[in-house]
């Protein structure tokens, strides 16, 4: 699927960012964010790392689906 587009790295881009994301999440959780804010946002880009979690969860199942088929 991904290499029929040129779009074969895309999961790997997407991976690293989401790596990223995490660290900047667990360095965050472990200080105490006193701006209502910047907890509403951290919590929002949390949600988001889960969303992009699940998407790169997906796509490896369908490419291993695909190897196996």
């Amino acid at each position: 699927m991904f290499r029929s587009h040129g779009l074969q790295s895309e999961p790997n881009k997407l991976g690293s960012k989401l790596s990223q994301i995490q660290t900047l999440l667990n360095d965050a959780s472990h200080k105490e964010v006193t701006d209502e804010c910047v907890g509403l946002r951290l919590n929002s880009l949390q949600h988001v790392a889960y969303d992009i979690d699940d998407v790169l969860d997906d796509v490896a199942t369908e490419a291993m689906h695909r190897v196996l088929t």
